[in-house]
């Protein structure tokens, strides 16, 4: 039998905590449009850890045109892939202490964007 190398993990939500940052990226688009009159807390975001990111956009932004809220939820993924890119996620307690290398890829479909960081 072979020696297990490499284990792959869907990151967020097992790894790392990625809602500080969500909160950040999303909401700093939300400011951008006029239409947006609630922005998400880290309650909200917690929430929808795990829905599928264009129910949470029907959800939380019903109240916009749908056309709106695909250009919101396209822009907020931008924000939310360049945010990550340069702050990462928080690891969860203890994983730190473990002696794992850890490489992280990160795919965006809606954004067609892809991340490696070591």
């Amino acid at each position: 039998m072979n020696k297990l190398d490499s284990v792959i993990f869907d990151l967020d939500g097992t790894l790392w905590d990625s809602t500080d940052g969500l909160l950040i990226a999303w909401n700093k688009v939300l400011d951008e449009y006029d239409e947006v009159v609630k922005k998400f807390s880290k309650k909200d975001i917690e929430g929808y850890m795990g829905t599928p990111i264009t129910e949470i956009y029907d959800d939380f932004l019903h109240y916009i045109d749908p056309i709106t809220r695909r250009k919101i939820e396209k822009d907020c993924n931008k924000s939310q892939m360049e945010y990550l890119e340069v702050h990462g996620g928080k690891l969860f307690p203890g994983l730190d202490r473990e002696s794992y290398h850890i490489w992280v890829l990160i795919l965006g479909k809606s954004t067609q964007m892809v991340f490696l960081l070591t």
